[in-house]
């Protein structure tokens, strides 16, 4: 079982014991690892995409590895290109090749705030370490630009991640955007106590890898939604034993309007009788 199910219950014991796991992850991930070396055959790829301002969509988070993973860690940062356009909220979670019965030893998700600590092998201020919110699959609310995300898996019961590309996603983040059109980037970072980007293999010897990291693109674009009541689908499908004839179109009747309005969609509906009656 993973550490979720024993976090203690006041948020600054949280945050301390969060802290603690961090740390001694990243001592189960690389005790025996040897020097690390980045391979061009394992990556992690953020998905780009656009979603309509003002609304949530899943960005997805897909990992290759040519070897058996022991462990994994995946420190994200969300960040603003353009001003205002950014997430407010975020939640965190597995899926895909990622099951819960593959690295279950240590399962982490966790948020946190604005850049402000030193990695071990960083530059100052370049890491997270402020702990703002632990719980996967929780929907938790951002208030500014950048945000971090640290995704861990650690294996001390349960399988290996066997070799392979993620068809479907094995790291989520789910988000709801503002209403500003522009965009947001996730890219990697660095988080206590020196958590960067790492596949810890599992054979031929136990060994630290650097993956390939691709980061994402988020777009928010116009929402092009239509208004509750602006129209309401009318079914105007055609009995016919004929393949041609028993196609199903559907035509927009506006529920209200002016005359001109209905007369618009009345003729819409004899056009498409029309075509597809000759």
């Amino acid at each position: 079982m993973g550490w979720r199910a024993i976090v203690p219950g006041s948020h600054w014991r949280r945050e301390q014991y969060v802290k603690a796991i961090l740390r001694l992850t990243f001592a189960m991930l690389t005790a025996f690892a040897t020097t690390g070396s980045t391979r061009a055959t394992d990556s992690v790829v953020v998905e780009s995409r656009a979603i309509p301002a003002g609304s949530g969509a899943a960005v997805g988070i897909r990992v290759t590895n040519s070897a058996a993973l022991c462990g994994l860690v995946v420190p994200l940062e969300i960040r603003a290109v353009t001003p205002g356009s950014f997430i407010t909220s975020m939640s965190m979670s597995y899926g895909g090749r990622l099951s819960s019965n593959v690295l279950a030893g240590a399962i982490v998700g966790v948020q946190h705030g604005v850049k402000d600590t030193t990695c071990n092998s960083g530059s100052a201020g370049e890491g997270y370490g402020n702990v703002v919110f632990d719980s996967i699959g929780r929907n938790h609310t951002v208030s500014s630009s950048p945000e971090g995300a640290l995704f861990v898996r650690a294996r001390s019961n349960g399988g290996d991640l066997s070799p392979g590309t993620d068809t479907t996603p094995s790291m989520w983040l789910f988000v709801n955007v503002t209403e500003t059109l522009g965009t947001f980037e996730i890219d990697t970072t660095c988080m206590i106590p020196n958590n960067h980007l790492t596949f810890v293999v599992n054979w031929p010897d136990v060994q630290a890898v650097t993956p390939v990291f691709q980061r994402g693109t988020v777009t928010i674009v116009p929402c092009n939604c239509p208004l509750q009541g602006d129209s309401t689908p009318m079914d105007i499908s055609i009995s016919s034993t004929s393949s041609v004839r028993s196609t199903r179109p559907s035509v927009a009747v506006p529920r209200r309007g002016t005359k001109r309005a209905r007369l618009n969609a009345v003729m819409s509906i004899v056009t498409v009788r029309s075509t597809f009656l000759t």
